[in-house]
């Protein structure tokens, strides 16, 4: 194919490798996968490879997500 095209997926659960599969089968060829967001949190404001502590408010929503109890 020619010239570059930039594609954005929304998805439940996937598999960064299953969707490299997936462009791939439909020609495209895939140079980079970036996942924004996950389970809530965000990189919005982050350059690649930058790290931060995660909010108490972050945390207590992880924990509900993963069913684990407060108390």
């Amino acid at each position: 194919m020619a010239g570059k095209v930039r594609a954005s997926v929304r998805t439940a659960r996937t598999s960064a490798n299953f969707l490299r599969r997936l462009f791939e089968a439909l020609g495209y060829e895939v140079e980079k996968l970036d996942r924004t967001r996950f389970a809530g949190l965000t990189h919005r404001g982050m350059s690649r490879g930058e790290t931060r502590a995660l909010t108490n408010s972050e945390i207590h929503a992880l924990k509900r997500l993963a069913g684990i109890n407060e108390e």
